[in-house]
């Protein structure tokens, strides 16, 4: 259970990324 709690906020900091590299590109 606590591999899921790290893995789902591991997601969420990758999904941040993954948005302001977006809005960097201006995509």
């Amino acid at each position: 259970m606590a591999k899921n709690i790290l893995t789902e906020e591991n997601f969420q900091k990758l999904q941040k990324v993954i948005d302001e590299n977006k809005g960097k590109k201006g995509a």
